[in-house]
Protein backbone atom coordinates (compact mmCIF):
# COMPACT_ATOMS: atom_id res chain seq x y z
CA UNK A 1 0.00 0.00 0.00
CA UNK A 2 1.36 3.42 -1.02
CA UNK A 3 1.88 6.08 1.61
CA UNK A 4 -0.71 8.83 1.58
CA UNK A 5 0.59 12.08 0.20
CA UNK A 6 0.26 15.17 2.37
CA UNK A 7 -2.69 17.44 1.83
CA UNK A 8 -2.24 20.65 -0.24
CA UNK A 9 -2.91 22.74 2.87
CA UNK A 10 -0.06 20.98 4.69
CA UNK A 11 2.27 21.58 1.73
CA UNK A 12 1.40 25.30 1.64
CA UNK A 13 2.11 25.69 5.36
CA UNK A 14 5.30 23.63 5.15
CA UNK A 15 6.54 25.58 2.12
CA UNK A 16 5.78 28.89 3.84
CA UNK A 17 7.69 27.73 6.93
CA UNK A 18 10.69 26.73 4.83
CA UNK A 19 10.64 30.04 2.95
CA UNK A 20 10.43 31.96 6.21
CA UNK A 21 13.36 29.98 7.63
CA UNK A 22 15.44 30.69 4.53
CA UNK A 23 14.55 34.40 4.75
CA UNK A 24 15.43 34.57 8.46
CA UNK A 25 18.74 32.81 7.80
CA UNK A 26 19.52 35.38 5.10
CA UNK A 27 18.59 38.26 7.43
CA UNK A 28 20.79 36.78 10.15
CA UNK A 29 23.75 36.42 7.77
CA UNK A 30 23.33 40.03 6.59
CA UNK A 31 23.25 41.26 10.19
CA UNK A 32 26.40 39.29 11.00
CA UNK A 33 28.17 40.46 7.82
CA UNK A 34 27.44 44.07 8.73
CA UNK A 35 28.36 43.50 12.39
CA UNK A 36 24.87 44.51 13.54
CA UNK A 37 23.88 41.24 15.20
CA UNK A 38 24.85 42.49 18.66
CA UNK A 39 22.78 45.66 18.22
CA UNK A 40 19.32 44.27 17.43
CA UNK A 41 17.77 46.18 20.31
CA UNK A 42 18.89 49.47 18.72
CA UNK A 43 16.58 48.90 15.75
CA UNK A 44 13.61 49.56 18.00
CA UNK A 45 14.83 52.71 19.73
CA UNK A 46 13.36 56.12 18.96
CA UNK A 47 16.63 57.55 17.54
CA UNK A 48 17.03 54.59 15.17
CA UNK A 49 13.43 54.84 14.01
CA UNK A 50 13.77 58.63 13.59
CA UNK A 51 16.89 58.07 11.50
CA UNK A 52 15.06 55.56 9.29
CA UNK A 53 12.08 57.88 8.89
CA UNK A 54 14.35 60.81 7.96
CA UNK A 55 16.20 58.69 5.39
CA UNK A 56 12.92 57.48 3.93
CA UNK A 57 11.61 61.06 3.70
CA UNK A 58 14.83 62.24 2.07
CA UNK A 59 14.66 59.47 -0.54
CA UNK A 60 11.00 60.24 -1.21
CA UNK A 61 11.66 63.97 -1.65
CA UNK A 62 14.65 63.28 -3.88
CA UNK A 63 12.43 61.17 -6.14
CA UNK A 64 9.86 63.97 -6.30
CA UNK A 65 12.52 66.56 -7.22
CA UNK A 66 14.01 64.24 -9.85
CA UNK A 67 10.60 63.58 -11.34
CA UNK A 68 9.57 67.26 -11.40
CA UNK A 69 12.89 68.86 -12.36
CA UNK A 70 14.67 66.17 -14.33
CA UNK A 71 18.13 64.86 -13.54
CA UNK A 72 20.13 67.67 -15.15
CA UNK A 73 18.18 70.57 -13.60
CA UNK A 74 18.05 68.81 -10.23
CA UNK A 75 21.84 68.38 -10.16
CA UNK A 76 22.30 72.01 -11.19
CA UNK A 77 19.92 73.40 -8.58
CA UNK A 78 21.65 71.32 -5.88
CA UNK A 79 24.97 72.94 -6.85
CA UNK A 80 23.39 76.41 -6.76
CA UNK A 81 21.82 75.66 -3.40
CA UNK A 82 25.14 74.50 -1.96
CA UNK A 83 26.77 77.70 -3.24
CA UNK A 84 23.98 79.84 -1.73
CA UNK A 85 24.07 78.10 1.64
CA UNK A 86 27.79 78.80 1.99
CA UNK A 87 27.67 82.37 0.62
CA UNK A 88 28.03 85.19 3.20
CA UNK A 89 25.48 87.35 1.31
CA UNK A 90 22.90 84.61 0.79
CA UNK A 91 20.04 86.73 2.15
CA UNK A 92 20.64 89.43 -0.43
CA UNK A 93 21.11 86.87 -3.20
CA UNK A 94 17.83 85.17 -2.31
CA UNK A 95 16.01 88.50 -2.16
CA UNK A 96 17.37 89.37 -5.60
CA UNK A 97 16.24 86.02 -7.02
CA UNK A 98 12.78 86.20 -5.46
CA UNK A 99 11.99 89.78 -6.42
CA UNK A 100 9.73 90.19 -9.46
CA UNK A 101 11.88 93.15 -10.47
CA UNK A 102 15.00 93.40 -8.30
CA UNK A 103 15.75 96.90 -9.65
CA UNK A 104 12.48 98.44 -8.46
CA UNK A 105 12.36 100.06 -5.07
Amino acid sequence: MAAASPSPAFCNVACADVQESIHLAHVASVLIDRNLHDNLNEFFTRPWQDHLRAAETRNHMEQIYLEKLGEQDYEHVKEVREWLVEHPMRGMLLAFLQAEDPYKV
